[in-house]
């Protein structure tokens, strides 16, 4: 406290109480509790002689002799001002928190250490309909009657996050008591303040429940509809062939073959696309499982290469590098994402098409990479994102008149997730393409 013996011996002890306590005679207020209960306990700042603050957790209690006679008081004081500086640190950034998540749409929560609630944004108390009182300053798991005790968060906060600074995307679907069942995607990051040594975990979540709806009434619809487009087209190729045989029959005067040969192949590309949108279908409904066998993916390329060059004979296709070991892949399902990818390389090139294939083994080898590379049109910058959506194609090809429907690359986006690996697409928008897919060497372990 900076006094001497002189100093302080005989003096009131409110001297230690700063101006403002003295002038509420705080001192007197701790003299009179101590004397009630026991004790008295409180935290605040007290003065040292040099007139400096510190804040402190005082005690206080009455001395008495053997007949119960008040001698005096003891008064003990423990140093908190670390404490105090972080709790203010803490509540200052709780604060600056609160004024950036209240401007954020989706349910933010802010968590400490322990996993109990600091701060919530209006986002969170308007879609789980709750109030703050339910919220603030609970364990996550005891909120809205235990509604967050869900074992896909438990496994998120307490194995994965220990173990590492952020998660992103993580799907849970769970029914809360006053919404009804949700879909969400959690993405989370843990915030360290080194001035004041304390961690939050950020919590943001994203309701894509009307997204997964719309999925599932997508997927419903592509299938319906397929299966009813079939129908018509197959009795259109039996007419057809049937007017073939009649004409040949009756040996009429020239058939109208050109109008006949166009009536077939128009046919022919609906048929195509129906058989794409029933291949879709299974594929994202998951009725038609992959089907994993042990191949090598070099002589499967040289394979697929070899049918689009009889297909396109002044196409030059070239092969590099090879991954010089067998896979456990779907086959079938791998080759159709070549036939997609190297049917649109030829499609898309200007003139004489070019076409460099890339065969190699990831880094640490657990993965196949395959490249296609064209001189054909380019993706235009800002599509690149969009252009595995179902429907989606290149505004230049559909400009050009390019034929496609834009099913192809959802397919294979598909396929290629189905088996744990990744597709992406490079371009700089005018010089051509190249599009890669990796796949784990062992698919079936993924």
């Amino acid at each position: 406290m900076g006094y001497t013996e002189q100093d302080i011996i005989g003096t009131h002890f409110a001297i230690i109480f700063t101006a403002e306590d003295r002038k509420s005679k705080q001192a007197q207020k701790e003299i009179n509790a101590a004397l009630s209960e026991g004790k008295a306990v409180d935290e605040r700042y007290h003065i040292r002689k040099d007139g400096s603050t510190f804040w402190a957790q005082g005690m206080l209690f009455p001395l008495h002799d053997e007949q119960d006679k008040l001698l005096g008081f003891t008064k003990i004081l423990r140093d908190y001002t670390h404490k105090k500086e972080k709790e203010d640190l803490l509540k200052s950034n709780l604060t600056y928190a609160d004024s950036i998540i209240n401007t954020v749409r989706e349910p933010v929560l802010v968590l400490d250490a322990k996993l109990i609630v600091r701060k919530a944004n209006r986002a969170f108390y308007r879609t789980f309909q709750v109030s703050r009182e339910e919220t603030l300053e609970r364990y996550i798991y005891e909120l809205g009657n235990r509604q967050w005790d869900i074992p896909a968060l438990r496994q998120l906060l307490e194995t994965i996050i220990p173990e590492n600074t952020h998660f992103e995307d993580y799907e849970i679907t769970h029914h809360f008591e006053k919404i009804g069942k949700k879909s969400m995607l959690l993405n989370a990051r843990k915030l360290y303040r080194v001035e004041s040594d304390t961690q939050m975990l950020l919590m943001a979540f994203e309701d894509i429940t009307k997204e997964k709806e719309l999925e599932t009434l997508k997927d419903n619809f592509i299938s319906v509809a397929s299966h009813e487009l079939k129908t018509p087209i197959t009795a259109a190729w039996g007419y057809i062939q049937l007017f073939e045989r009649q004409i040949e029959h009756l040996s009429l005067a020239p058939a109208p073959t050109t109008s006949m040969e166009k009536t077939k192949q128009q046919l022919l590309k609906l048929n195509d696309m129906v058989h794409q949108l029933l291949d879709l279908s299974k594929v994202t409904s998951g009725t038609h499982p992959l089907d994993f066998t042990e191949f090598s993916m070099d002589t499967l390329v040289r394979e697929v290469i070899e049918n689009h060059t009889l297909i396109n004979p002044d196409a030059e296709i070239h092969i590099h590098g090879s991954v010089g070991r067998n896979i456990s892949a779907d086959r079938l399902r791998i080759e159709q994402v070549l036939n997609n990818l190297i049917g649109n390389a030829i499609k898309y090139c200007f003139g004489s098409a070019r076409v460099h294939i890339e065969l190699s083994v990831t880094d640490n080898s657990s993965s196949v990479q395959v490249c296609i590379s064209d001189n054909g049109i380019g993706i235009p910058v800002g599509e690149k994102e969009r252009l595995f959506g179902l429907f989606s194609r290149a505004s230049n090809a559909i400009r050009r008149k390019i034929p496609g429907v834009g099913l192809g690359l959802n397919i294979s986006s598909e396929i290629i997730k189905k088996h744990g690996g990744n597709i992406w697409v490079e371009s700089d928008g005018t010089n051509g393409s190249t599009f890669c897919f990796t796949i784990p060497i062992d698919a079936s372990m993924e």
